[in-house]
């Protein structure tokens, strides 16, 4: 079994928060066995619990049906993440790719079926509503990347990296209307095997 370093030694203490949230804590501990050595595994929280965890795969032990959807919605581009995620939408595969013409990213959540559940792509600051951009500026001062993210049927929301004067950065979830839905803090935990 891997081993986690700080900050993640209160590891068991985070995944006995798991027992209320959507995220099953043994599913997820026996997903670290197949972390590639070195990696992180992701954990997101708001408003005090733990809303989703990932665990870092090799993209070739993704199941087939999970590389079919892959390939069609997300095709080339470089892999930075590939893993198992469980979170708001249940359990899935979620892959992120960089593109370089022109430079943007991509991060598709796809059901062990091959049933995308969420896609989201970056889109350039400037390009941003300016309502959404103005709701973030009241979190953080400082924007660091914006996504836009769609369900399996339609545009849903927005998602802003921001970051604090004091270096903290948190995920925002911005309604298409501009309003704050959540904030919330994804912490890496770097997984050693």
């Amino acid at each position: 079994m891997p081993s986690l370093r700080a900050p993640c030694r209160l590891l068991p203490l985070l995944l006995a928060a798991c027992a209320t949230a959507p995220v099953p804590a043994p599913a997820f501990v026996a997903a670290l066995a197949d972390v590639p050595p070195h990696s992180e595994a992701r954990l997101e929280f708001a408003d005090g619990e733990l809303i989703a965890v990932a665990a870092p795969l090799p993209a070739d032990l993704l199941p087939p049906n999970v590389r079919t959807a892959l390939l069609a919605v997300a095709p080339d581009g470089e892999l930075t993440f590939a893993g198992v995620e469980w979170g708001p939408r249940g359990r899935g595969y979620r892959v992120e790719k960089v593109y370089a013409e022109p430079l943007h990213r991509r991060s598709v959540l796809v059901d062990a079926d091959g049933v995308v559940l969420e896609r989201a792509h970056t889109v350039p600051i400037p390009e941003v509503p300016q309502d959404v951009l103005a709701t973030a500026a009241t979190k953080a001062p400082r924007v660091e990347e914006a996504w836009i993210v769609s369900g399996p049927d339609h545009e849903e929301h927005w998602s802003l990296l921001v970051r604090e004067r004091s270096g903290a950065a948190h995920l925002l979830r911005i309604g298409l209307d501009g309003r704050l839905v959540r904030a919330a803090r994804r912490v890496a935990a770097r997984v050693d095997g």
